[in-house]
């Protein structure tokens, strides 16, 4: 599922951070900006996606991102559906 989500964020043109092989896949928004990052977050959890979005000062100023965990329990709709609304909630 990591390398679906991973896959699917990469042809939607949305480059992951991070280690291919983790489960945890860190996503930069808006430049690293952190008001945006979290609009973002929030925007996902009300749209039924629990997406973390951190700031500083967890991360570097500049570098907020949005940390999606996908495990073995999700299913290829529902990442398909994550990507998908992630792109909504960052091209407006």
């Amino acid at each position: 599922n990591a390398r679906l989500l991973r896959a699917s964020l990469r042809a939607a043109g949305i480059d992951p951070l991070g280690d291919d092989s983790s489960h945890i896949v860190p996503v930069n928004v808006a430049d690293g900006d952190a008001a945006r990052t979290m609009a973002v977050g929030g925007a996902l959890a009300a749209a039924g996606y629990l997406v973390g979005a951190v700031r500083p000062p967890t991360v570097p100023r500049g570098t907020s991102r949005l940390r999606i965990t996908v495990t073995a329990a999700h299913d290829e709709a529902q990442i398909r559906g994550l990507v998908a609304q992630l792109v909504r909630c960052t091209s407006t």
